[in-house]
């Protein structure tokens, strides 16, 4: 299956994405900085990558942005994770470069449907 890099400051939303996602074989990786969800791409690029958007010290804006500025990630899915997606965030997700979003609460069968689509 796919190898998986979530990112989320938040450890109950990295219990909720296990959950969902442990029963589908997928190498998951977890981290809960930008800084280190780039270290970690960089070292074993994955095939997609979940992002939260409101994150501290660096935001999920932000680590999109230095991701596709890095070779070997430009072209790895990203999939956003935000809770608010007014106009202005949502344009922002896309130009900071992510492939597509997902609104938190995070539904499972969403959840499921967007990583297929993007890994298809």
């Amino acid at each position: 299956m796919a190898n998986i890099l979530i990112v989320d400051d938040d450890e109950m939303h990295l219990d909720i994405y296990e959950g969902i996602l442990k029963d589908f074989g997928h190498d998951i990786t977890f981290v809960t900085r930008g800084a280190v969800a780039i270290k970690t791409a960089l070292a074993n690029p994955p095939d997609l990558i979940i992002m939260d958007i409101q994150m501290p010290e660096m935001s999920g804006f932000e680590a999109m942005r230095l991701i596709r500025a890095e070779i070997p990630l430009k072209n790895i899915p990203i999939l956003a994770a935000t809770i608010v997606v007014d106009a202005k965030s949502y344009d922002e997700i896309y130009e900071s470069g992510a492939t597509g979003y997902i609104s938190k609460p995070i539904d499972a069968k969403q959840l499921i449907i967007r990583i297929q689509e993007m890994l298809s």
